[in-house]
């Protein structure tokens, strides 16, 4: 072998950052600091400014007039999907990390996810990660539940259809993608205000013959950025649904939907309820509530498709969206698919020591507080 030869053989495969920006300036320092830190330095790192309004842009611009293998783009506002659709156009690396812009990783990360997916040929790669609330870091195992993952180097989803969208989560920040992959099957990410990676996500999983994972913490997530698509879903809080219909669409396309189903309506369920339960206001909770309960079926979460979950509260919950109506879930305090809190408004018998009240059908026929007496309402 000449030289020459050698010499590129040794060379590390070039590895491409896709990181959409928007109004982050409290954050992006931090993020561009850990990348520049990594160990493994053949990078590119492409950042998509998607229309910042704040000091983000002249941020990511300070850094790539630093850095020759930091490049900076801009676009009107038009969504996170968009910019990271427009990162993968412009991207060249062999692997691709489309990372979030408010999180950060140790330095080690890159050198740890190529050198597994190059000995064992993965297309996709996975770590673990935690996540960061204000200055607490907050161990988080579900985020990729090794329970469920087949005690081998790779696997797909043929080896584990029944948790191969409950093993990690539907977000692509935490994975590494061979481009070429993602290439091959046209993936791209949804044009919505938010979950618009998630019909990307859990269809890569289908589509890969060979997935990796690495039980090791690289990353570290923001939870509870006002800024966030994650705190913004009151705005447009039926984005998820058309991320659920077009993924269901994608896995019987691939021809797998049968076969992945269990695991498909246990995930979207339980996805859907966590999405009506963190919604702050009480317009947008029914909204989904109502549009939940006219796309069950579509989505095939229906009375047949019971038999399918794994969790009694989800059991219930499906009952409740299936036969409560709007007008009656109106009265429930909470606004969830929660027959308890509903069942407590209509009849309640509460004695305490300080208070006591009587609910019937709603209407508080008997409250008293016990220093001042009782009276009849």
């Amino acid at each position: 072998m000449c030289k020459e030869t050698a010499t590129l053989a040794m060379t590390p495969s070039l590895v491409s950052i896709i990181i959409p920006i928007y109004n982050v300036e409290s954050y992006l320092r931090e993020c561009l600091d850990s990348i520049l830190a990594q160990t493994y330095k053949n990078l590119e790192v492409i950042l998509i400014d998607d229309g910042s309004t704040d000091s983000s842009g002249a941020i990511a611009k300070e850094y790539a007039s630093k850095d020759i293998r930091i490049h900076y783009f801009y676009q009107e506002n038009q969504g996170a999907g968009s910019a990271r659709n427009k990162g993968l156009e412009k991207a060249n690396g062999e692997w691709v990390l489309f990372f979030d812009s408010d999180d950060f990783m140790r330095a080690d990360s890159i050198a740890l996810l190529a050198e597994r997916a190059r000995t064992t040929n993965a297309q996709i790669t996975i770590a673990a990660s935690n996540a960061l609330h204000q200055t607490k870091i907050i161990p988080m195992p579900k985020w990729l539940q090794f329970k469920f993952i087949p005690n081998k180097t790779t696997f797909n989803y043929k080896d584990m259809p029944k948790h191969i969208f409950g093993f990690c989560v539907g977000w692509a920040w935490d994975k590494l993608y061979r481009r070429d992959f993602l290439l091959t099957h046209n993936l791209s990410f949804q044009n919505l205000p938010s979950t618009n990676d998630l019909s990307f996500t859990f269809t890569s999983l289908i589509l890969a013959d060979t997935i990796t994972c690495l039980d090791t913490v690289l990353f570290t997530h923001r939870i509870n950025v006002p800024t966030s698509l994650e705190s913004t879903r009151d705005k447009t809080p039926l984005s998820f649904i058309e991320a659920i219909r077009l993924w269901k669409e994608n896995l019987i396309r691939a021809g797998v939907y049968a076969e992945v189903k269990e695991s498909y309506i246990n995930w979207s369920f339980d996805f859907a309820m966590w999405y009506l339960e963190s919604l702050n206001s009480t317009q947008a909770k029914d909204r989904v509530f109502v549009a939940l309960r006219k796309t069950l079926k579509e989505l095939d979460i229906t009375i047949a498709s019971m038999r399918y979950f794994r969790s009694e509260k989800n059991y219930k919950r499906f009952l409740y969206l299936r036969y409560i109506p709007l007008r009656l879930h109106k009265y429930n305090p909470t606004h969830n698919a929660d027959i308890k809190s509903l069942w407590k408004y209509f009849f309640r018998i509460r004695l305490f020591k300080k208070q006591n009240i009587v609910r019937l059908f709603g209407i508080t026929l008997y409250q008293s507080s016990n220093e001042g007496g009782g009276h009849i309402m």
